[in-house]
């Protein structure tokens, strides 16, 4: 293992500079996940300084919750008695189910969303819980089993312990920080476009137009087409101005995607 005081550390003017950025594309994921739910391009997008100011605020708050979580974890294993290697994949396994149960409950009426999440989170911690009691079952004793999976461990390092230990903790709380991030705001884009029912609705070149989504001054909207859940992947982009009112109604006309798959959109 490197020694902390050779590991890459980034001080705080760093991760001040950082933070504008980093909001910055976690509002933009947010928006590109919307926006792919109902298929209209990523270059219609505008990110507005309120989108990056909550972002702030959600960066801050995951990682304040992050390092509590750590720091309340590692007391519960020392007043707990629970040592070392199999304490630490405890902590690991909550915290990975926290994490996909927060997942569950964003796509809580999709699971055909987040079924594949959920397995991702919680296999790679299961394993590291149930692999050491068939590859060491000759050891007694439960800890003596996860020592000697240590053991091994430190003799051959596996590629996530030599990532980490090159990125240093730091760098590596961070990036997981920052993954995590990512993940819930794709997650609530797609889970906000995919669970609305009530749009605006306004009249456009005598035609009837959905308004998808606005920024600023400017509207997003497609046809009103039937039946409703099938879009028309045509859309116009307009500007509110006086010279150019906007007049439109809300309208609750239900769900307009249905078996959107992961990642790729609907179609």
């Amino acid at each position: 293992m490197s020694d902390a005081s050779q590991q890459p550390r980034l001080n705080w003017a760093t991760l001040v500079f950082l933070a504008a950025p980093t909001a910055y594309f976690i509002a933009f994921v947010h928006e590109y996940a919307y926006a792919s739910v109902f298929g209209y391009p990523s270059s219609f997008i505008t990110i507005q300084i309120a989108a990056i100011v909550q972002a702030i605020v959600g960066l801050l708050g995951a990682a304040a919750s992050l390092y509590i979580y750590f720091a309340l974890f590692y007391f519960g294993i020392k007043r707990g008695g629970l040592r070392g290697v199999l304490g630490f994949r405890l902590a690991f396994l909550w915290g990975s189910l926290i994490v996909a149960f927060g997942v569950t409950r964003i796509y809580a009426k999709h699971p055909s969303e987040w079924i594949p999440y959920a397995v991702l989170f919680l296999l790679y911690p299961v394993l590291l819980l149930v692999l050491p009691l068939v590859i060491h079952r000759k050891v007694k004793g439960l800890e003596a089993k996860f020592q000697a999976d240590e053991a091994n461990e430190d003799a051959t390092p596996s590629l996530v312990s030599r990532a980490v230990a090159l990125a240093g903790r730091q760098l590596s709380f961070l990036i997981a920080l920052l993954a995590l991030l990512i993940l819930f705001s794709y997650s609530l884009g797609r889970a906000d476009a995919m669970d609305s029912t009530s749009y605006l609705v306004a009249t456009f070149e005598g035609q009837q137009m959905l308004v998808l989504r606005t920024y600023g001054n400017e509207i997003i909207m497609t046809p009103k087409s039937h039946p409703k859940d099938r879009l028309s992947r045509k859309f116009v982009v307009t500007f509110i101005s006086d010279a150019h009112p906007f007049v439109a109604e809300a309208q609750d006309v239900g769900p307009l995607v249905r078996d959107c798959q992961i990642l790729i959109g609907c179609h």
